[in-house]
């Protein structure tokens, strides 16, 4: 899924919508906003990969409150 985000050249402010788009449709729309808004920046934004499932346990990307309820195998030396 896909979400548009804008920037307007005058304020600098930003925005986006919600991740319901394909990029068909939404290239499509980009292509009509930015001709009918030229004030605004338009682009595609691809939704965030899906969280992790570890043994179980649900993770997301760079989650540092993350522990495995079982140790990591150690090299042997």
């Amino acid at each position: 899924m896909f979400r548009i985000a804008w920037r307007s050249s005058n304020t600098g402010y930003t925005g986006h919508g919600a991740y319901c788009l394909s990029e068909e449709v939404g290239q499509a729309y980009i292509e009509r906003l930015n001709t009918e808004y030229p004030d605004f920046q338009h682009w595609l934004q691809p939704s965030p990969p899906p969280p992790l499932n570890l043994s179980g346990h649900f993770c997301c990307y760079g989650d540092d409150t993350f522990v495995p309820s079982t140790p990591s195998p150690q090299p042997k030396e």
